[in-house]
């Protein structure tokens, strides 16, 4: 088995188990590594969240109320999980190593994105990156255990390994070999 290695000192290994369920609700699929065969279940593959982009085309705005741990709560809440999830998938690159190696205009965009479909509290932003933050762990996480490491252990003549269905066009080719390359480096 192949340790994983990151760079920036964050405990890849005791993730808050609180923020996969969008992730593992986002990518359920079989096997994890997915063969083309019309037998098996079809992946789910990205959430296109279809409901909150019609809601922030219109200029609705989806309300989130805070306890007073500043922990969203409410209906609101659950969409705002799902939304922030998918959209750190989709706006930062699975090439950083790190959270803090994400450019602070990534994270002001990951901001506006939300912030243009709910209704959040600004004093509140700083908690939210680092939720986003959480989500990217654990999606470069999720995609190391499920997709890089059983890949190759399920195809070891297959490199690198396939990318999870649904997101082909999301991680382009290049990056995807160098994701699987690092992750699987001895370093």
């Amino acid at each position: 088995m192949v340790k994983m290695y990151d760079p920036c000192g964050d405990d890849v290994d005791n993730l808050e188990d609180d923020l996969e369920v969008d992730l593992e609700d986002d990518l359920e699929d079989d096997d994890g590594v997915g063969e083309e065969n019309s037998s098996q279940k079809p992946s789910r593959g990205p959430s296109l969240l279809p409901r909150l982009i019609q809601s922030r085309s219109e200029g609705r705005r989806i309300f989130v109320d805070y306890n007073v741990y500043g922990q969203p709560t409410g209906i609101g809440r659950v969409d705002m999980s799902s939304m922030l999830g998918s959209t750190v998938r989709r706006l930062v690159s699975i090439l950083y190593n790190c959270w803090k190696e994400v450019p602070a205009a990534k994270k002001r965009e990951i901001w506006e994105v939300m912030n243009k479909t709910f209704e959040l509290d600004p004093n509140h932003k700083t908690k939210m990156l680092s939720h986003a933050a959480a989500r990217f762990r654990n999606w470069k996480t999720y995609l190391t255990n499920n997709w890089v490491l059983k890949g190759i252990k399920e195809r070891p003549d297959e490199f690198p390994p396939r990318k999870p269905k649904g997101y082909e066009k999301l991680i382009p080719d290049e990056d995807w070999k160098k994701f699987v390359e690092s992750r699987i480096s001895e370093e």
